[in-house]
C-alpha cells in the first residue's frame, strides 16, 4: 500500500515538476516578447521626438534664413549668412536623425560593440 502511494505521488511530483518547468518556459517567453515590445515602444517614441525637434529645427532655419536673405539683399553683406554654414549641418543632422537612418545605424553599432 505505501509502495503504490509513493510511486502515486513519484508521478504527481513528476508531473508536477514538468508542468512548473513548462510555466517557466512560457513566462520568460512572455517576458521576452514584453521587453521587445518595450523597446519597440521606446524606439518609436525616440523617433517621434526627433521628427518634432526636425520641425522646430526647420522652421526656424527657413524663418531665420529668409530674413538673412532679406538682410542680405538690403545691407549687401553676404557675412550675414556665416552662421547659416553650421546651423545647415545642424539641421541636416537632425533630418538624418527624424526621417533617415541615424537611430538604426546607433542601435547597429551599439549592438557591435557590445
Amino acid at each position: 500500500m505505501g509502495n503504490m502511494m509513493a510511486r502515486t505521488m513519484d508521478e504527481n511530483f513528476e508531473k508536477n515538476k514538468k508542468f512548473m518547468s513548462e510555466i517557466q518556459v512560457i513566462q520568460l517567453d512572455r517576458q521576452i516578447h514584453m521587453h521587445d515590445q518595450l523597446r519597440l515602444r521606446r524606439q518609436a517614441m525616440e523617433i517621434a521626438a526627433a521628427r518634432e525637434m526636425f520641425f522646430w529645427w526647420a522652421a526656424f532655419y527657413g524663418t531665420a534664413l529668409i530674413g538673412a536673405i532679406g538682410g542680405v539683399r538690403r545691407a549687401k553683406k553676404p557675412g550675414l549668412l556665416i552662421p547659416f554654414v553650421p546651423l545647415t549641418f545642424i539641421v541636416a543632422y537632425q533630418a538624418d536623425l527624424a526621417y533617415g537612418t541615424k537611430l538604426s545605424r546607433i542601435t547597429g553599432e551599439v549592438i557591435f560593440v557590445t
